[in-house]
């Protein structure tokens, strides 16, 4: 019963289920340090929604691989081909199913290797 109250007031205050969730969880010594974890608590909730929903939004999870990766959109530099960065790939025991999006777009951004048509 008290829980379905909570649950009301959220949605009238358009606080997220995650109080709902916490306030039966969260020990606290006096009123005012309850309420205080209970809000932090909602406050690190949405920060995680806000960062996935940014991420998601950028396409970070996106699993990149060297072999579906397309060199006709890049200019690379002279001496640089696609079978050098192979090598380096290979030279850090990166498989073809590790994403590569990361560390070989910073690599590659560091030296200002691409550089898009």
């Amino acid at each position: 019963m008290l829980t379905s109250d909570i649950a009301a007031c959220c949605r009238r205050l358009r606080l997220s289920r995650n109080i709902v969730e916490m306030s039966g969880k969260i020990q606290a010594v006096s009123h005012q340090e309850y309420l205080l974890k209970l809000l932090q608590s909602e406050i690190r909730h949405r920060e995680e929604l806000k960062k996935d929903k940014l991420l998601k939004k950028a396409g970070f999870y996106t699993i990149k691989t060297f072999e579906s990766f397309r060199f006709d959109e890049v200019k690379l530099p002279s001496g640089v081909t696609p079978e050098y960065l192979r090598n380096i790939l290979k030279s850090a025991s990166l498989s073809k199913t590790n994403t590569i999006s990361s560390c070989t777009a910073m690599w590659a951004q560091e030296r200002r290797i691409f550089q898009l048509l």
